[in-house]
C-alpha cells in the first residue's frame, strides 16, 4: 500500500483524535519538552509541563471543532485534507507555545522558528504516525474478526451443513410418502370413480408439480450466517511482538532520528557545522545499528521474548548514545556538549520501537490476509460441494417422482379407467394397485447411483446441434479420469454443457461453441465455454443456466463482447 493511499484511508478524525493517540502524543510532548528543559539552566520544568498539557488539550479541541464545522457543512475531513489541517494546527501550536514561554519567562533552548518546526514534526507528523499505526491495528483486528467468522462458517459447513441437508431431504421424502400413502390408502375405501379421481389428483397436484419444482424451481442452498466475533486490540500482545529481533530497521530509524535533530542542529550550529554533523552522524549510526542488528538476529533469534526485547532496547540505546557522543565530539568548543547526547539516545529508542510497531502491524495484517484468503477459498470450495450434493439429491428425488412414482400412478389410473369404461371392475383387484403403489412409494428416497456419462453428454450435445452449430470439447486424459472419479463434478459438467450450448445457439444464434476444461488448482477445475453468438436475451432459459451455474460452481463470470460470449466457471474437484 502506498503512503498516499494509506493516508487517504487511515488518517481520519476517528483515529487521529482518538484516546490512544492523545495519550501517546501527550507522553511524547512531555518527554520532548522535558529534554528541552535539561538543556537550559532554571528550565522551570513544572511550568513547562503545564503549558504542554494545556497546549495538547487546546490542539485537540480546535481539531475537533474544525471537524464538527466541516461535518455541518457536509464535508468529510480525512486523508490529505485532514493532514493539512493537522500540520497547520501543529504550526500554530508551536507559535502559541513559544509566545507563552516568553510571556511566562520560561527559558528555552530553541527560538520561535525552530519551535514551530519542532511542533510540526513532533506533534503534527507524530499524530499522523500514531493515527496510521492505530488504523493498521484496527484493520488487523477487523481482519481477525472476518477470518474467525469465515473459520466458524467453514466449521459449520464441514460438520453441520451436510447433515442438515440430509435431514431436510429425509424430512421432505417422509412428507411426500405420508401424503401419497394417505391417498393410496383411501383407494378401495371409496367408489371406483372416487378412487380414479384420487389417483388423478395425486398425479396432477402432488407428483407432477413437485417433481417440476425440484427439477427447475428449487433454491440453491446457502450456509447459515454466523455471528462475527468481537476482537479487541491486545496492546500487550502487539507491543510484545514488536520487540522481536527481526523488527530492527536501521535505515528507517536513522532517517527518523536525523529529521528530528536537524532543526536544533541548524539553530545551535553554523550552517557548515550543521550539515557536516548531519552527514557524518547518520552514516555512523546506520552502520553501527546495521552491524548490531545482524549480530542480535544471529545469536538471539530463537531466544525468549523478554530477552529479545531487552537486546532490542539495548541495541537502540547503544547506537543512539554512540551517535550522540560522536555528535557532541564534533561540536565547537563553546557549544553545550549535552545538547545531542541524551536526546539522540532517547529518540533512537522511541523511534526504533515505534517503527517496529508499525512494521509488525503491517506484517501481522499481511499474514492474516493470506490466512483469510485461504480460509475463504476453502469455504467457497466446501459450499460449492454442498450445493452440488443438495442439487443431486433434489434431482434424484425429482427423477423418482417424475419417472417411477408418476409411472406407477399413471398405470394404475389407466387400468382402473379402462375397467370402469368396460364395466369390468369385478376383474380388477384394487388391492393389487394399492400394494404396487405402496411398494414404489416406500422405495422413494433410495437413491440409485447415477452413472457418469461425461463422454456421452459431449456426444449427445454435438449430435443435438449438428446441423446448426459446431460443438467442441477439449479436456486432457488425466483430467477426464479425475472427472469420472468425482461423481458430483461429473454430473455437474454433464448438466452444464448442454445448458450452455443451448443458450449459445437459441439465444445467441451461435454457429461455433467451444468448451475447454483444465485443472486450475489441486482442488478446482476451470470450465471456459466460448461461442460466436450475439448477446443472450434475458429469457427464462438463460435464468435456468445462471441458476445451474450458481448451484454447481464456486464462482463464475459471463463476458459478452462483439465477437461472442464467454462463460468462465470454477468447479470443485474432489481428488481421491
Amino acid at each position: 500500500m502506498s503512503v498516499i493511499k494509506l493516508i487517504r484511508e487511515g488518517l481520519t478524525p476517528e483515529t487521529a483524535l482518538s484516546y490512544p493517540v492523545f495519550v501517546v502524543m501527550l507522553f511524547w510532548n512531555l518527554l520532548a519538552n522535558g529534554i528541552d528543559s535539561t538543556h537550559v539552566s532554571q528550565g522551570q520544568t513544572l511550568k513547562r509541563m503545564v503549558v504542554v498539557i494545556a497546549a495538547q488539550f487546546l490542539l485537540w479541541f480546535v481539531l475537533w471543532l474544525c471537524v464538527a464545522v466541516a461535518q455541518r457543512l457536509s464535508h468529510a475531513l480525512k486523508g490529505l485534507a485532514f493532514l493539512g489541517l493537522l500540520l497547520s494546527a501543529a504550526a500554530v501550536r508551536g507559535w502559541l507555545m513559544q509566545l507563552t514561554f516568553d510571556a511566562l519567562a520560561i527559558p528555552t533552548a530553541t527560538g520561535l522558528a525552530v519551535r514551530i518546526i519542532f511542533s510540526v514534526f513532533y506533534v503534527g507528523f507524530g499524530i499522523v504516525v500514531a493515527a496510521l499505526w492505530l488504523h493498521q491495528i484496527r484493520q488487523h483486528n477487523q481482519l481477525l474478526e472476518t477470518m474467525f467468522g469465515e473459520q466458524d462458517r467453514l466449521y459449520k459447513i464441514k460438520f453441520e451443513a451436510e447433515q442438515k441437508i440430509l435431514e431436510a431431504n429425509h424430512s421432505l421424502i417422509n412428507g411426500i410418502k405420508r401424503d401419497l400413502l394417505n391417498r393410496v390408502d383411501r383407494i378401495g375405501k371409496a367408489s371406483a370413480m372416487e378412487s380414479l379421481a384420487g389417483i388423478r389428483e395425486a398425479i396432477d397436484h402432488v407428483v407432477r408439480p413437485l417433481s417440476q419444482q425440484l427439477a427447475y424451481e428449487s433454491r440453491p442452498w446457502h450456509p447459515e450466517p454466523v455471528r462475527t466475533r468481537r476482537i479487541r486490540v491486545s496492546w500487550p500482545r502487539v507491543i510484545a511482538e514488536s520487540f522481536s529481533v527481526d523488527n530492527i530497521h536501521p535505515l528507517a530509524v536513522t532517517v527518523a532520528v536525523t529529521v528530528l535533530i536537524a532543526p536544533s542542529s541548524m539553530q545551535i550550529l553554523t550552517l557548515t557545522h550543521a550539515w557536516y554533523l548531519l552527514l557524518i552522524v547518520p552514516v555512523v549510526q546506520f552502520t553501527f545499528l546495521t552491524l548490531a542488528a545482524k549480530g542480535v538476529k544471529k545469536y538471539a533469534h530463537r531466544q525468549r521474548r523478554w530477552l529479545q526485547a531487552t537486546l532490542v532496547v539495548i541495541c537502540y540505546a547503544a547506537t543512539g548514545a554512540l551517535a550522540g557522543m560522536i555528535a557532541s565530539a564534533m561540536l565547537p568548543a563553546d557549544a553545550a556538549k549535552h545538547v545531542f547526547a541524551f536526546p539522540t539516545t532517547i529518540y533512537t529508542v522511541i523511534l526504533g520501537i515505534v517503527i517496529s510497531l508499525l512494521v509488525q502491524a503491517r506484517r501481522a495484517m499481511t499474514k492474516v490476509e493470506q490466512q483469510l484468503s485461504q480460509t475463504t477459498a476453502e469455504a467457497g470450495w466446501q459450499i460449492s460441494r454442498i450445493r452440488q450434493m443438495h442439487r443431486e439429491l433434489e434431482q434424484s428425488l425429482a427423477n423418482q417422482l417424475h419417472g417411477k412414482i408418476q409411472g406407477v400412478l399413471a398405470a394404475a389410473y389407466l387400468k382402473l379407467a379402462r375397467a370402469i369404461s368396460e364395466d369390468q371392475l369385478q376383474q380388477v383387484s384394487v388391492d393389487e394397485f394399492k400394494d404396487a403403489l405402496t411398494r414404489t412409494i416406500d422405495e422413494l428416497g433410495n437413491h440409485a447411483d447415477r452413472p457418469n456419462k461425461f463422454d456421452e453428454a459431449v456426444l449427445e450435445t454435438r449430435a443435438t446441434w449438428a446441423e446448426v452449430c459446431q460443438v467442441e470439447m477439449t479436456v486432457g486424459d488425466a483430467l477426464r479420469s479425475m472427472i469420472y472419479a468425482d461423481d458430483l463434478l461429473c454430473h455437474a459438467i454433464e448438466d452444464l454443457l448442454p445448458e450452455l450450448a443451448f443458450n449459445a445457439v437459441k439465444h445467441g444464434s451461435a454457429t461455433h461453441f467451444v468448451a475447454h476444461l483444465a485443472q486450475s488448482s489441486a482442488r478446482t477445475v476451470r470450465l471456459i465455454a466460448s461461442d460466436n453468438g450475439a448477446s443472450a436475451s434475458k429469457s427464462s432459459r438463460v435464468g435456468v443456466g445462471s441458476k445451474l451455474l450458481d448451484e454447481c460452481c464456486i464462482s463464475w463470470t459471463r463476458t459478452i463482447t462483439a465477437t461472442g460470449t464467454t462463460v468462465t466457471a470454477e468447479l470443485p474437484l474432489q481428488v481421491r
